[in-house]
This record gives C-alpha cells, structure tokens and sequence, in this order.
C-alpha cells in the first residue's frame, strides 16, 4: 500500500511458446527465469498482494518454491496468442479481487521477460504513479541508439531503403540522432485500475516513462536473447565480486555477535576494514561510532539521535540490524540524516525459512500446559511430587494465533500434530487453509482460545495491542504466549491479571523496554516479575526467539544479501 492505495502486482507466465521455447522457466544461472521475477516482487514495499498469474501447474509450482502462493491457474484461454497480455491482466485482477476480497487502486504488471529488473524498479514506477495525480500509468522504457527510428530500414526488391519518413544522414553520429528514442523494456507497467478494468489497455491517456538503466534491461524473446541473459547475469556475479574488492575503503563496526561464525565473518570481511566489539554499552557505542560508514547492530541499544548529538556531521551511511522489529531504530532522525537501514522487516520471503521464533514459541506452549520447569526444579530440590505438576493436553483445545506473518503461520503448522484447533486474527491477510478458522476480530479470538500467541510486529501500531480491556476478554484458563515485541503487550495489565488470577499463565520472550533489565528497569515492575516468576505464573525468556546457530546465519546471511545488492546499485 501506498498513501491509502491497495497495489495488486501482477507476474504473467503464460507456458505457450514464442521465440524461446519455455521461456519463463528456461535456466538462468540454476534458476528458472521466473524466479527472478518473482523473488524480486516479495521484497516490494509497496505490493499488498503479488499474483502469479499462469496456465501452468509447473510455473505455478517454481513459483511456489520461490516463496509466492499461487492460489489458482489461468483460463486457459488468455494463454493463447490472440490473447494480448492486457487480456490476461485484466481476468488475473478481477479473479485475484473475488478471492482476496479486495478492490485494487493500481495494478502493476511486473513482466517475466526481463528478469534483470529488481524491486526497486517495481517500487519507482508505483511511486510515480502515485506522486503524479494526473498520470494514469507508469511504463519502464529504455533508451534506443541504434535502434532509433531514423536509422530503421526496408528492403524493397533486394535494395536497403529508407524507412517512410524518415531520412538517415549515413555518417551521424547516433548520440546527434534526436529527439532521443525509447522502447518499452517489457518489464514494468503500473496502472490505475480504471486503465486495465474499463479500457483493457496499459497505458492510459496520461502515461510517463520510468527510464530503466541499461544494465537491468534483457527483454526474452529470440534465442539469442537467452544467450544474452546468461552472459549479463554472470558478469552481474562477476561485478559484486569486484564491487566487494571496492568496498574495501567501507570501516564497518559490528555490535552484533558474529565471532562464532565463520562463513559471516568472511562475508562481512570482503565488504571492508571490520571491528567487532560484542557486548558493548550505549555509552561506549556512543564515543566510537562515528568513525564508521556502518553499523552492524543488535536489538539491545536504541540508535537514535542521543547517539550523535556531539558530531556536527555523521560519517555513518548505513544501519543493518538482522531483525524483522525496528522499533530500536529511529526512523525518523535516520530517515533525515539519509542513513540507509538494511533489515528483514517486510522480508517474508526470508524469514518464513527461520523456524527458531516459532519454535521458542511452541516451547513456552509446552511448558506451561505440562508444568515442565517447576518439575524439574521441584526434582532438583531432592522432591518428588508427581501429584503437583497435573497439567492438560494440548488436544482439542483452541489456540488463538494473532498474526499470520513468517511466525504465525510456522506455529500453525506446529500446532496440527497436537490436536490443537486453530483460530487466527490477522486484518492485513486472508489465510486460506481449511485446517485455520480466520476471525474477524480481536475480540472475538480473545473470547474463544484457551492459549493466546501473540505473533506481530512492534510498529507503534501494536502498542497495548493487549490491554486491561482485552484482558477482561480472555478466558480465565487462558495462557498467554508473546514472542514478538515486549510493547504489544501492556505490562502492567499483565502482572494484574496474572497476579489476580484473571488468567491461568503466561510465558514471554520480551518485555517493555528491555533493554534498561535489570539495572535500570522501574523497582516496582521488577518485584513484580520475580514475585509471579517465583509462583509460576509467569515465565521470561531473555529475548532468544531467533538465538539459534541457524537462525542468526539465515538472518545475517539474507541482510548482508540485501546490503551487497545496494552496493552493487551504487557503484554501477
């Protein structure tokens, strides 16, 4: 969404052939040619919804592969070579609209043909189409040389001929030709609904160029445009490599913990001159960390403008934090200073591939239901009182699972083997599987589970998401589980329902304003805590929903990822 505009992004993979055999899924670098398009299109900020719109069981199942649901084939009729491109985007939007539910403002086709182009193409050409009111479409292009209309020839009877129209002085030179040519590059077309829907077309009245750059553009069509793809995309490995050798000027300072892995370190290593310093203060951080061009940091200390206030100006050009929560950076003071954040939020793609959040999750569902920390505890105590511990299955009992983002969804999964029934409350994304019941509202989950995770971001949007009146909702049983952002949940109210016995237990990986636990965390609040802790009523993890080996190399590895595409932008 951008402003308060829905986007549909539409990826058209017919499996007819043209010029290419298979084109859409022929081999670029080992992956599909698809891919690309489709990769690229799930790191939009903008796109609300992506469609992969083909006839194709087996498009549809690469694309699936590549992260994307693709929730049914196209008629087969708008496969067909009298079936213009326009044509198939219409009935893909009109059929997306009747599943998702939702009305579009823009559509955006963003073409397999050219599988160079990258999100940030995608995401320019919704901006301009958005910041122009009066434009009804958006178009990439790139530019002609000589191609251009004035060199264009014919042949009659065997002779080389102008072209109607036109009239070649043989000897110009093509950057002399004017006024400048442009072609569409087949890789982008933005469009305000009424284009595509009412006149079936995709470009309106009103239509403006988005200029492509050279080194993105690899239009498929002809044979010979694979061979070109392949070659562009190696020499495109072969540029971040150099780019890297380049980047060696870059002074990196790491704050989060890498030393214990190797493949980061090298990897970080071949960007620039590194320092890492694990476990370091906010007051320290805040002497040393203009000297850097970037800042690789945890979650543990705000990064905000109390960290610069003594240098007129900031060296600092990029932030990258392997988390999906930003909430300790200061976007706006960033924001203005043009420092550039690198981060997993929006990345679903990615972190759907990192199970240790969900895991964490499921582990305190576990323990609470079965009473497994204080039984080991009372063992360890030289005292054996089965009789103590009774808890009660997981089976058939109702787990209310609020967001559905990379989390929520693997808990889902997690919870089927256990019986559980799940219901879920998520007003950014329609769920369709028959084995999850969608709600409607907060409420309404709150009224109904027996077990409450909580699985969403902490934008300030989420605040008190759960507050003394959602409290007063929940079932008296109920044991709440948050593993997200310790701001969602207020916890004050917390304490007092558990502390009440309003509700049975909960289990957490987070808490308000963490960063100041122990030391400087409010006394009262902290007695609080130790008090419910010590009667198993409440139990606290210190934060380790994605402190895995593999979940810390699968979030540094896809953020570093991330960062070396911008370098590469940079410097080309």
């Amino acid at each position: 969404m951008i402003g308060n505009k829905k986007i549909l992004v539409n990826i058209l993979a017919r499996a007819g052939s043209t010029g290419i055999k298979d084109k859409n899924i022929a081999d670029l670098e080992g992956k599909p040619v698809l891919w690309y398009s489709v990769t690229e299109a799930l790191k939009s900020k903008y796109a609300d919804d992506i469609c992969f719109s083909t006839d194709s069981q087996k498009y549809a199942d690469l694309a699936k592969e590549a992260g994307l649901h693709v929730p049914f084939l196209r008629d087969p009729k708008y496969a067909k070579k009298n079936s213009t491109a326009a044509d198939a985007s219409r009935w893909t939007a009109l059929k997306y609209e009747k599943y998702s539910g939702k009305k579009y403002d823009y559509i955006v086709d963003f073409m397999n043909s050219n599988p160079f182009k990258i999100v940030d193409d995608l995401d320019a050409c919704i901006e301009i189409l958005h910041k122009n009111k009066k434009a009804d479409t958006v178009v990439a292009v790139n530019r002609v040389w000589d191609g251009h209309p004035d060199r264009i020839k014919q042949i009659l009877k065997g002779e080389i001929q102008d072209w109607p129209g036109t009239n070649e002085k043989l000897e110009s030179l093509r950057q002399d030709l004017k006024p400048p040519a442009y072609i569409r590059s087949g890789s982008v077309y933005a469009m305000k609904r009424h284009v595509l829907i009412d006149k079936i077309n995709r470009r309106g009245k009103i239509s403006l160029p988005y200029i492509l750059p050279d080194e993105r553009v690899c239009n498929l069509d002809e044979p010979k445009d694979l061979f070109t793809a392949r070659a562009m995309m190696k020499k495109r490995k072969l540029n971040i490599k150099d780019i890297f050798i380049k980047s060696k000027k870059l002074k990196i300072l790491v704050t989060s913990k890498i030393n214990d892995l190797d493949q980061i370190l090298d990897n970080i290593n071949s960007l620039g001159e590194v320092k890492v310093i694990n476990n370091i203060s906010r007051a320290n951080l805040k002497k040393v960390i203009n000297n850097y061009d970037v800042l690789l940091c945890s979650t543990n200390i705000k990064i905000d403008k109390g960290l610069f206030k003594n240098f007129k100006k900031l060296k600092i050009k990029y932030i990258i934090t392997p988390s999906v929560g930003i909430d300790h950076l200061d976007l706006k003071f960033l924001n203005k200073n043009k420092i550039k954040i690198f981060s997993l939020k929006k990345s679903h793609n990615d972190t759907k591939k990192i199970f240790s959040p969900a895991e964490l999750t499921f582990m305190h569902i576990l323990n609470i239901s079965r009473n497994f920390f204080p039984s080991i505890q009372s063992v360890r105590k030289l005292k054996w009182e089965p009789n103590k511990f009774i808890g009660f299955e997981l089976n058939n009992k109702i787990i209310g699972i609020i967001g559905m983002g990379a989390v929520g969804s693997i808990l889902a999964k997690f919870c089927k083997p256990f019986g559980l029934k799940i219901i879920s409350y998520d007003p950014n994304k329609i769920i369709n599987d028959p084995d999850i019941t969608q709600v409607n509202s907060l409420v309404n989950l709150l009224n109904n589970s027996d077990i409450i995770s909580v699985n969403v971001s902490g934008d300030e949007d989420n605040n008190n998401l759960l507050s003394e009146n959602e409290f007063k909702q929940m079932k008296k049983n109920a044991i709440l589980i948050n593993t997200s952002r310790g701001n969602v949940i207020n916890i004050k109210a917390l304490i007092n329902n558990l502390k009440n016995n309003k509700i049975a237990a909960a289990g957490i990986d987070v808490i308000n304003n963490e960063n100041l636990f122990p030391n400087k965390y409010p006394k009262i609040l902290k007695k609080e805590l130790i008090t419910l802790q010590k009667q198993n009523k409440l139990f606290i993890t210190p934060h380790i929903g994605g402190s895995t080996i593999e979940a810390r190399i699968k979030r540094l590895k896809f953020v570093l990822e991330s960062f070396k595409r911008e370098l590469s932008i940079e410097n080309n």
